[in-house]
């Protein structure tokens, strides 16, 4: 036992190189996943003085951006797999080929998601909320910020481009203008100031809506002037052939479904909370913003997981690739642990900001925060471990299994009966929620250790 405590301590002393690898990129990575995050705090700071029902819609029109973003998200990861696998053999040509795919895939799924969300929104609200006024708040927002998914889609192609040749400063920089945008923004378009109309919630989205795509231009131009894979002329891009297509969909499909059935429970869930009414609904928007920034941190060792794990794995360092993948789940689940202790520490002045909501949601809120402290080890380790080290691997069907296995088959179905059968509290149902993360720990940890996630993906 000794020895392994020794060990576990022994994988937080790092050599200067790896130290200077991991937060050349980490970093700015985690800044402009910081700035990202600041994207939704903003507006959902700048609404909730407008009180809990407008809060609540914005909180659920959030949750369809989820699966929207999420699934989006996945294509992006699927391709970071090839891009750094290629981008660690010296292998241009595919990259380009890979961000096309991706490329194509993404935009695909954010115009089909826009439209969806464009055409559907009042019946999409009327999933996760009753009729009533947070509902139409929820509807006029959802169909505001439906137009950001594809150029969402744009963003995350030329990020990972980017991330994965370790320019991670030029998402950060594009990251930074686009909070600004959107701050400056909602304060005219929110309030009405400097003669603008007042829109409230419809305000909000339309700074969302314009930041995004200041980001989305941003991105695209730091992509092409300073990215060797980012200057790609259309054939480059698209010019592949049935044999790399077959490879690339064995690989990203998977991560794809993974993405697409993750975000959908999730979203399920809010189906189930909404059962509790507005006050548990905006109590669990203010869990989600605290919670989203409070794993910024882990998001950002988790992309830089993928890209120094991938990069081994492309050059053919299986030992240096495992090495590294240890470092990063002990790294990350110690941080994520003193962080969590911060925010315990904290909780009560951070509640503060959110001071125009009710009393009752800022309690419950409160209780939320202090229950996912509790598992908030296994939420990091199972980040990392499924998105940063199996996905490098192209181990993504296993990555699908842990992900949704144990989501679908265990943490929802308790939800859903307690939510219909009982009238145990928003807390309860929450605790319920944790069960999978516990599980997917266990077994993702025999994964991890039987090494059949190591794949070299450049070879032909």
């Amino acid at each position: 036992m000794l020895r392994k405590i020794k060990a576990f301590f022994g994988l937080l002393r790092w050599d200067s190189v790896f130290t200077k690898i991991v937060l050349s990129m980490a970093i700015p990575i985690f800044f402009q996943s910081l700035v990202s995050q600041s994207l939704n705090l903003i507006d959902n700071l700048m609404v909730s003085h407008l009180g809990d029902a407008a809060y609540a819609g914005i909180a659920q029109a959030t949750r369809y951006s989820l699966v929207a973003n999420v699934m989006l998200f996945g294509v992006s990861s699927g391709t970071s797999i090839f891009v750094a696998q290629y981008w660690g053999a010296k292998q241009i040509d595919n990259m380009k080929k890979s961000n096309g795919m991706g490329m194509a895939a993404g935009l695909s799924i954010g115009i089909f998601m826009m439209l969806l969300a464009l055409i559907g929104a009042e019946f999409i609200i009327s999933l996760f909320l009753a009729p009533g006024k947070s509902a139409e708040y929820g509807a006029q927002y959802l169909r505001t910020i439906a137009l950001t998914y594809p150029l969402n889609a744009l963003t995350n192609s030329y990020s990972v481009l980017l991330r994965c040749e370790e320019k991670t400063k030029y998402p950060m920089v594009a990251g930074m203008v686009a909070v600004l945008c959107n701050t400056v923004l909602n304060y005219i378009l929110i309030e009405g100031h400097f003669g603008f109309p007042r829109l409230e919630v419809v305000g909000a989205g339309i700074a969302t809506a314009i930041s995004a795509a200041v980001q989305m231009l941003l991105l695209m131009y730091f992509g092409i002037r300073k990215s060797q894979s980012g200057r790609a002329s259309l054939k480059e891009l698209f010019g592949f052939d049935a044999a790399f297509v077959k490879k690339f969909a064995k690989t990203s499909s998977p991560v794809l479904l993974n993405e697409t059935f993750w975000s959908t429970g999730i979203a399920m869930f809010s189906v189930f909370y909404g059962m509790r009414g507005d006050v548990s609904v905006a109590a669990l928007g203010v869990f989600n913003t605290i919670d989203s920034i409070v794993f910024i941190t882990v998001y950002a060792l988790m992309s830089t997981t993928g890209v120094v794990v991938g990069k081994a794995l492309g050059a053919k360092d299986n030992a240096l690739a495992v090495l590294y993948a240890k470092r990063m789940i002990v790294g990350s689940v110690t941080l994520s642990l003193i962080v969590g202790v911060l925010v315990l520490l904290f909780i009560d002045p951070i509640l503060l900001i959110f001071g125009n909501l009710s009393a009752a949601a800022l309690r419950i809120a409160k209780e939320l925060v202090l229950l996912s402290a509790g598992v908030i080890w296994a939420k990091s380790f199972n980040s990392i471990l499924v998105v940063g080290v199996l996905r490098a691997g192209g181990d993504t069907v296993m990555s699908l299994i842990l992900d949704v296995a144990f989501l679908w088959g265990l943490a929802l179905p308790l939800v859903g009966l307690a939510s219909t059968l009982t009238d145990w509290p928003m807390q309860i149902l929450f605790l319920l929620s944790l069960t999978d993360e516990v599980m997917k720990f266990v077994f993702g940890l025999r994964r991890f250790h039987s090494r059949k996630w190591i794949r070299n993906l450049t070879e032909a």
